[in-house]
């Protein structure tokens, strides 16, 4: 069977979402080197499945083997939403006891002692928009295996600096670094499919109200 049609709609304002990221994405956000995030797709994909690019750029439709005639399987659609969504960043922070509605973030490593906070650090899903400092916006999305993964990848998706990339080894800080969030349902040795997703960062209005980060 063919796949099934596609609502296509006119123009409109994408929501604006709630998204967490790793703790070294956030330090390379700010530093402006972040520039790719990636995840693993989800969905079931046969080995024989064909995947095709949807017109509007909301996903991919998977096409398997049929009788004369590839058949419709299922459609897969990115974990950040389509080119052009935008997503606000929670994560742990704390305010100090001087109530000056100064805020800290847990990402960073520089601040007043921990005894110095009014409390303990608070969970990212504890975090109000207004607080956040960081927002991405996806630019583009596509599809790769972890084994196409290359030296440059690492550096834009936040593991390594450049510099850092010259002297390490980055393919084993990626492989690290992917066990650790993704490793319990797709280890790295499954060479699972994943999103790749070129993204810009902005600072909101709230990281100008920040002037140290705290390492707990």
């Amino acid at each position: 069977m063919p796949h099934p049609l596609h609502s296509v709609t006119g123009p409109r304002e994408l929501p604006i979402r709630a998204r967490t990221l790793a703790p070294h994405q956030i330090v390379a956000a700010l530093e402006g080197r972040l520039t790719q995030l990636r995840y693993p797709v989800v969905d079931e994909i046969p080995d024989r499945g064909r995947l095709e690019a949807l017109a509007d750029g909301h996903g991919w439709d998977v096409f398997v083997d049929g009788q004369g005639a590839p058949r419709w399987m299922t459609t897969i659609r990115p974990p950040l939403g389509v080119p052009g969504a935008k997503h606000w960043i929670q994560e742990p922070y704390a305010r100090g006891k001087a109530d000056d509605g100064r805020l800290y973030y847990r990402a960073s490593h520089e601040g007043p002692a921990f005894e110095d906070l009014r409390y303990s650090w608070r969970s990212s899903r504890q975090m109000p928009r207004q607080a956040s400092r960081l927002l991405i916006e996806v630019r583009e999305i596509r599809l790769g295996r972890l084994s196409d993964m290359r030296e440059e990848d690492v550096v834009a998706e936040g593991i390594l600096s450049e510099r850092e990339s010259r002297t390490l080894k980055p393919l084993a800080y990626a492989q690290e670094d992917w066990e650790w969030r993704f490793g319990r349902n797709y280890p790295w040795k499954s060479n699972t499919l994943t999103w790749i997703i070129r993204v810009d960062c902005l600072a909101t209005p709230a990281a100008n109200n920040v002037v140290r980060h705290i390492r707990s």
